[in-house]
């Protein structure tokens, strides 16, 4: 990882909380897991974090399985946040938005 400013996961504009790309992956990366969750509710968090991997990939992120992983696993811990913010720091936010449009694409309902 790059000595550069890390990228808050969360900040407050005009008195909202924006989210980062990282904390979205980290969100539906719990969601994956939710026993509260639907089954469909899961696969949908499932194919979001798989989108969004798949661009960080295409924008020169190595670590997509090891985060995957980690996610598979439960682990949340600073470490992982910081590989979150890593996946997306290169990848232009059309395509983070291109991404989610894919995901929301490959829905059953």
């Amino acid at each position: 990882m790059t000595d550069r400013p890390k990228q808050e996961l969360t900040k407050e504009i005009d008195g909202e909380l924006h989210l980062s790309t990282a904390a979205v992956l980290l969100i539906m990366g719990d969601a994956m897991h939710d026993p509260d969750a639907s089954a469909e509710s899961r696969r949908r968090a499932r194919v979001l974090v798989t989108e969004l991997l798949a661009v960080a990939r295409k924008h020169g992120f190595t670590q997509s399985d090891i985060l995957l992983t980690l996610l598979d696993g439960g682990e949340r811990s600073p470490r992982m946040a910081d590989i979150a913010r890593e996946a997306f720091r290169n990848v232009p936010h059309g395509e983070i938005s291109e991404a989610i449009e894919r995901a929301q694409r490959n829905r059953t309902d």
